[in-house]
């Protein structure tokens, strides 16, 4: 810079112009670099859109042609060779989809039995690679470029098999491509002068090109152009030669088969590279040209300034400075040099002196000014001298940090520091003199030894002439304080959001991107995190149709509301359709346009699936002919269906809220909701049923046969009920039938089988009336146990039988029923199988002995020959279940579905042998039915049968003390 200054003052503005010329070239070769760039970047994305436009493109004729040759080895002609109908269906399909060249059916052997285009008889395709593959895999299969021996065309095959009735395949549908739509894809983008793309198949050969495919289709690559192909990566973009030699600016990519491991087609799609950079070199060299005359004008004009303006006034300017200098104080510069810089030079060597005196007044004003702001500011102000001591501190920092101004005067500032952060303030202090300013946070330590957060702002400056550092202290105790309280918050809502039973989303105005979503998405969508950002919130609804109606409805929902609900069907990534519901608000710019939406959809298929059962059993209770009630604990009627309403004589509704106890006709005095015996069995038993006494609204007194149980959860009674006056009047008809019936055929017969065993004992001497006598003893035994179990079923069905509901062991009912039947039969031998764990169900002991006694009754009966019977119970769920097995003669398949109604006996000669009534199984299935359970048979005709009766387990409370 010395020798520069040396050198004459026109030397230098030459200089100075080639220097001001210099940016302008550089802008210029700087902008040419530039375009040059943004020019590669161009040919890059027109390459990668063409090439993915070929891969999408090949991608959607592959997923066509998948589903077209799928359904076609589905067809019943295809598999049963039905040559003339599917060759007119082939060629129906092959106008309808001009992609395809042709479409043709090969049998398990390779040979063409069907095609869309008439083709040579016996045509031989075993040895394509599409028709093994699709053999071997048993799916759909790509080949290689090869030439249709049909149409004589270079074309891309791919195969899918068809099976016979047995499952074998048959052979195999088959498609050829037209792979002449890459001109056509390149003709769309409008690609400079040859632009051109290239397909290849797994095995280098050319299957397509984009300009003058001819002499090249079917060719084979170069072994330097294969091995570049397989080994560039995909969507890797570089500058390589074509196969005609071009090098161009290319794209690459590979496109892969389901299933299969290796692409079966490689595409590049490039741009000459000359077409790249011409139009950025041209305009680099016109602008190089147009700057040379600018800079010769540049010269010329500095030379001739140089002398007039600024050599020759200067040197007056020398000439006056030097008598200054020899102390000529009355020189006036501006009178010997007017006009220009040069002149406001010589202006300022006569205001030097006043100039001097009016800073120094200022300088002490501004000291003053300094100081009044200083103590008034809400932040502390310390001036620090290089060497670390304060100079000056005003009040607020004093008030910050318990000291008194004047006592921070020469203090060290490190002595405010911790120890921690001492590296900090020192170099903080260093730098301030280097640099302009310098921020950040810290700490600093109070009288008490406390320590206040900080925000430190430093600057270098001058104090009294000397270098100093100003040092602004704010205290941010109350901004840490909220800082901390919003990261709390903001982890709590992380926490939240994350914890969410519902899928949150956060979506994009501007193309429905989603840009956030919670974990839970994953479990309703089956998308992950990843999967789902960036992806359109269109892709989850059913179609286009129903997602534009959401965004209208959206739309229209935020102008009347400011928020969206609704529900929509929504499609989760295996395909499967859900209801959901949304909740969508929008997040606005300051200026109100909606810049994303937070959106909240809970799955409500279970809730649809509830809400259909719930309308389901409301249909139903509403046409019910029986009348159902629920009341709450204390005897409020919470609902009634139209048949309880019709039965007690109330318009619909008038009930709800009233008490139960006014439907109810009992004792004065009674005034609870149930009588004491039905509401003691509810407590203890959570059910009761059987016949109650009845007010209507009008005061008529009836009967109506009640059933009523307590809902667990809740605690109220559902109470179903059915009309019995007319029934009752029948009952009693029918009664004084049955009374006469058992009093006038027991007595007599009690009366013959006594006399009949009064002749047994005594004896008789002739064998034929000794054996005349046992039959009709027999036969009358059995007439009475007839009467006595026709008595017991009709009082069943009749709902006269008294039942005795409680908690119940069936192991030792079961024990106590094989024990009866033990010594009964030296041919038979009953086993227990027995769950040591059994919970104990509710039922009535003596009708379920009843039950037991007639099921091993029955098996040692209808097993005349003897051997095993095994009573085994066991746990199935909520129910007990209990089975008798024999190994006797068997029921046939015809009569299983009879065997349990009255007076039904097997129609075969085995049987016939046995002796019954044809009530008993009658009278097992009505007890069981009563307590809420099922019976059920299984036999094998000649080999036994298996009774299993079914019961309900008592409630919890009963089975956490078993009854052993």
């Amino acid at each position: 810079m010395s020798k520069f200054s040396t050198i004459t003052i026109r030397a230098q503005l030459f200089f100075m112009a080639l220097i001001i010329a210099l940016p302008a070239a550089g802008i210029i070769v700087y902008s040419g670099l530039k375009q040059r760039e943004e020019a590669l970047v161009k040919a890059r994305v027109e390459t990668q859109k063409v090439v993915a436009n070929l891969v999408s493109e090949q991608q959607t004729l592959v997923a066509c042609a998948k589903q077209l040759l799928s359904t076609l080895a589905l067809l019943p002609d295809v598999r049963n060779h039905n040559e003339e109908r599917v060759r007119s269906i082939l060629a129906q399909n092959l106008q309808i989809n001009p992609q395809f060249l042709n479409i043709f059916i090969l049998d398990a052997k390779g040979k063409l039995w069907a095609s869309a285009v008439p083709g040579p008889p016996g045509l031989d395709a075993a040895d394509r690679r599409y028709f093994q593959n699709a053999v071997r895999t048993g799916r759909f299969s790509s080949g290689e470029c090869i030439v249709d021996r049909i149409l004589h065309k270079p074309a891309l095959s791919f195969g899918y098999p068809y099976r016979n009735e047995r499952g074998e395949i048959a052979g195999v549908v088959c498609a050829n491509f037209d792979l002449n739509y890459c001109s056509r894809t390149l003709e769309r983008f409008r690609l400079p002068a040859g632009s051109s793309c290239l397909m290849v198949d797994r095995n280098g050969v050319i299957v397509g090109k984009g300009i003058n495919p001819v002499g090249y289709i079917g060719m084979k690559s170069t072994g330097k152009q294969r091995e570049q192909l397989l080994n560039t990566r995909d969507g890797e973009t570089m500058v390589s030669p074509g196969v005609d030699g071009v090098v161009r600016y290319s794209s690459y990519r590979r496109i892969f088969l389901e299933g299969e491991s290796s692409p079966y087609m490689y595409i590049r799609a490039g741009i000459p590279m000359k077409s790249v950079y011409g139009s950025a070199n041209m305009a680099l060299i016109t602008n190089l040209f147009c700057l040379l005359p600018f800079l010769a004008l540049a010269f010329y004009v500095a030379g001739r300034i140089g002398k007039h303006s600024i050599v020759d006034r200067v040197a007056v300017l020398h000439s006056a400075s030097q008598r200054f200098a020899r102390g000529d104080l009355d020189v006036r510069v501006s009178e010997l040099v007017q006009g220009g810089e040069l002149g406001s030079l010589g202006a300022s060597f006569d205001a030097m002196a006043s100039s001097l005196q009016r800073e120094q007044k200022a300088l002490r004003e501004s000291e003053n000014n300094f100081r009044t702001l200083a103590e008034t500011a809400n932040d502390g102000m310390l001036v620090v001298a290089e060497d670390g001591a304060l100079m000056y501190a005003n009040s607020r920092i004093a008030q910050i940090l318990g000291y008194s101004a004047h006592k921070l005067i020469g203090a060290d500032i490190t002595e405010l520091a911790p120890a921690e952060e001492l590296p900090r303030w020192k170099s903080l202090l260093r730098v301030a003199g280097e640099k302009d300013q310098q921020q950040y946070e810290t700490r600093v330590v109070t009288t008490g030894g406390g320590e206040v957060p900080v925000e430190v702002t430093c600057s270098s400056t001058l104090w009294h002439g000397c270098s100093a550092s100003l040092v602004i202290v704010r205290d941010i105790s109350d901004r840490k304080r909220v800082e901390e309280d919003l990261r709390a918050s903001y982890n709590i809502l992380q926490r939240t959001f994350a914890s969410l039973n519902e899928t949150v989303l956060i979506v994009g105005a501007e193309g429905g991107i989603i840009e956030a979503c919670n974990d839970m998405a994953k479990r309703m969508l089956g998308f992950s995190v990843e999967e789902l950002v960036g992806r359109r919130v269109a892709d989850l609804h059913v179609s286009p149709e129903m997602y534009e109606h959401f965004c209208e409805m959206r739309m229209k929902m935020y102008r009347e509301k400011g928020y969206f609900e609704a529900t929509y069907k929504l499609r989760r990534k295996d395909g499967t359709i859900f209801d959901s519901e949304h909740v969508i608000t929008p997040i606005r710019s300051e200026s109100g346009a909606v810049v994303s939406h937070v959106g909240v959809i809970r799955d409500i298929t279970e809730r649809k699936r509830q809400e259909e059962m719930l309308q389901a059993k409301a249909l139903v209770l509403e046409n019910m002919a029986e009348g159902v009630s629920e009341c709450a604990g204390d005897g409020t009627i919470l609902f009634t269906n139209p048949a309880f309403d019709a039965i007690f004589g109330y318009p619909k509704g008038e009930l709800l809220g009233k008490n139960v106890s006014i439907l109810g006709h009992r004792p004065s005095g009674d005034s609870g909701a149930f009588p004491p015996d039905v509401a003691g069995s509810l407590k203890r038993h959570g059910m009761w049923f059987g016949e109650f006494a009845n007010r209507k609204k009008d005061g008529t007194i009836f009967h109506t046969y009640a059933r009523v149980n307590v809902v667990p959860c809740s605690g109220n009674w559902i109470t179903v009920l059915d009309d019995i006056t007319e029934r009752q009047e029948m009952e009693r008809m029918k009664d004084g039938m049955i009374s006469a019936v058992s009093h006038e055929m027991r007595t007599p017969l009690t009366a013959l089988i006594g006399y009949f065993q009064i002749i047994q004992e005594k004896g008789l001497a002739d064998p034929q009336l000794r054996e005349y006598l046992e039959t009709m003893y027999n036969e009358t035994v059995r007439l009475n146990e007839l009467i006595g179990n026709f008595l017991d079923l009709q009082r069943l069905k009749a709902r006269k039988a008294l039942y005795s509901f409680k908690p119940l062991a069936l192991n030792s009912l079961i024990t106590d029923t094989a024990a009866l039947f033990a010594n009964t039969s030296k041919k038979h031998h009953i086993t227990l199988n027995v769950d040591s764990e059994l919970p104990a169900v509710i039922g009535d002991e003596d009708r379920l002995h009843q039950v037991f006694n007639n099921l091993l009754s029955n098996a040692i009966k209808y097993s005349p020959a003897g051997g095993e019977i095994v009573l085994t119970t066991r746990s199935e769920g909520s129910n007990v279940a209990v089975s008798v097995q024999d190994r006797g003669i068997g029921i046939p398949p015809e009569a299983l579905n009879k065997i349990f109604e009255r007076f039904y006996r097997v129609d075969n000669t085995d049987a016939r042998t046995v002796g019954g009534t044809g009530l008993g199984l009658a009278l097992v299935r009505e007890v069981i039915d009563t307590h809420g359970g099922n019976v059920r048979v299984e036999s094998v005709l000649g080999k036994g049968s298996t009774f299993q009766v079914s019961l309900p387990v008592a409630e919890k409370t009963y089975n956490a003390q078993m009854i052993s």
